[in-house]
């Protein structure tokens, strides 16, 4: 006989959370309820154990961004400093030269994010809980990806609210690095600029899109013709890897939300470096679910719209460096 306590017991948080699951996709079934609270879009705190689970593949710019709560706010201002102190030499008896820091604000506003997507009438004869959480899962899914893509390039081209690494006012212009093409010193002009002048940060990531990172990976050496960069895929998160030059390595993250080198014209945005924790993804509302038989009913598919309140911008000087297309005269790198 084996011991009794060798069988796992499922602890009593555990036990709520299935059963609440389970009274939500019932209530689902038989029709008693249209909307379902779905939760909170990302968790301020321990995200990237909660988005492996919750999303496995996809863009995880949404993980890796700081994440405020902003519950019951209208508008969120996070303060950071736009220039640093100064000093000088004093002579005696003379007044000393300001040398005071200056300070701006990054607001962060809510936008309504409301997407749509289908799930298999199938789903239905799912148990309760797993019922529930198809349709959760379906609905967060839609609205991460529009959320990571407004986290590149706002919510709009002009009179953004949301706004994007591409848009944000805490990013001089002057800081932008033009290229025309990908080459042998694209790498290590981009994350080399990166920082401030007597120092070199390590805690960057490099944002392109898939065809950008294939680009890398056709570079050539003049001589012997090996490649110049090498490319390794984390294989937990496919999202994600690095680019090794040399001893410098980069990571990246792979976006839908750029234009490809090969394509873009001048003055498109076609790779952004920087740290994530730089940006604040400012949650300003739970997502909430509804469901509906009836809008794909020849399809035999349920129709899953969800809805969430959030916003972001860039909250450090500088946080990031944009690369984009370059006139032939004036392509750097």
């Amino acid at each position: 006989h084996r011991d009794l306590h060798s069988f796992p017991t499922r602890r009593s948080s555990d036990l709520d959370d299935l059963n609440n699951r389970e009274l939500r996709g019932r209530a689902l079934k038989e029709k008693r309820a249209v909307t379902v609270g779905g939760g909170t879009l990302v968790k301020p705190a321990d995200t990237q154990s909660y988005v492996n689970d919750m999303m496995g593949k996809g863009c995880s710019v949404v993980d890796l961004v700081k994440v405020t709560n902003c519950y019951g706010m209208s508008e969120y201002q996070v303060p950071y400093i736009s220039a640093e102190s100064t000093a000088s030499k004093n002579a005696e008896n003379t007044a000393a030269a300001d040398g005071s820091p200056t300070f701006a604000y990054a607001s962060i506003k809510p936008v309504t994010v409301t997407t749509y997507s289908e799930i298999s009438r199938e789903s239905m004869k799912l148990n309760d809980a797993d019922y529930f959480s198809a349709v959760q899962a379906s609905a967060q899914k839609a609205l991460r990806k529009k959320v990571a893509e407004f986290i590149m390039k706002s919510d709009a081209t002009s009179n953004a609210v949301f706004t994007g690494i591409k848009d944000s006012a805490t990013i001089s212009a002057d800081t932008d690095i033009s290229i025309l093409s990908i080459d042998e010193k694209t790498l290590r002009t981009i994350a080399l600029s990166y920082g401030g002048d007597e120092d070199i940060s390590g805690e960057g990531i490099l944002f392109l899109t898939k065809k950008d990172l294939i680009a890398f990976g056709d570079v050539r050496g003049t001589n012997e013709k090996q490649s110049v960069y090498t490319i390794t895929p984390d294989t937990e998160n496919t999202n994600t890897g690095t680019i090794t030059d040399g001893g410098l390595t980069v990571r990246y993250l792979l976006t839908k939300s750029l234009t490809d080198t090969a394509t873009a014209t001048e003055g498109d945005y076609m790779m952004f470096y920087g740290s994530p924790q730089c940006y604040e993804l400012g949650l300003f509302s739970d997502y909430t679910v509804r469901v509906s038989e009836d809008a794909e009913f020849k399809k035999r598919m349920l129709a899953v719209l969800g809805e969430v309140m959030v916003g972001g911008n860039v909250v450090v000087k500088n946080g990031f460096i944009r690369v984009k297309k370059a006139k032939a005269e004036t392509a750097k790198g």
